[in-house]
């Protein structure tokens, strides 16, 4: 089954000290049976790449090899919300605490109805108390 998977499942594909099973778990989904992502996936995932290989965790030529890696990857990005549809997930996100960028991965497995993936322990509790579906490997 697809799944939504938010940018710090994606960073862990990237960054060897932050891989899990379950982040393994997550990649092997996304190649079988593909992902979604909000609009705003690709900013996050590439200023936190950025930010690893300034910080000396990956080289240059491993952000690149990844960057592309993803692009291979079958994900689909979701169409930029609406301006009633930022107010409403202004909403959520002030509803579960969460920052705007991650109720967005919320957002999108709620409307999707599909498991989100998420290292992120606060969004992980905001998607239960919302009724959406974790990833389970």
């Amino acid at each position: 089954m697809a799944q939504v998977v938010d940018a710090s499942i994606a960073i862990a594909w990237c960054a060897p000290t932050q891989a899990t099973s379950f982040t393994r778990a997550a990649l092997k989904a996304v190649i079988e049976d593909g992902g979604h992502v909000p609009a705003q996936f690709w900013f996050e995932v590439l200023y936190s790449v950025a930010r690893l290989e300034r910080r000396g965790i990956i080289a240059r030529v491993e952000a690149d090899e990844f960057v592309h890696l993803l692009s291979t990857l079958p994900i689909t990005i979701a169409a930029a919300l609406s301006s009633s549809d930022m107010v409403r997930l202004h909403a959520i996100a002030r509803h579960y605490g969460l920052k705007i960028y991650d109720a967005a991965y919320l957002e999108l497995a709620l409307r999707t109805d599909l498991p989100l993936a998420t290292r992120d322990d606060l969004l992980a509790d905001a998607a239960r108390q919302a009724g959406a579906t974790l990833f389970a490997p």
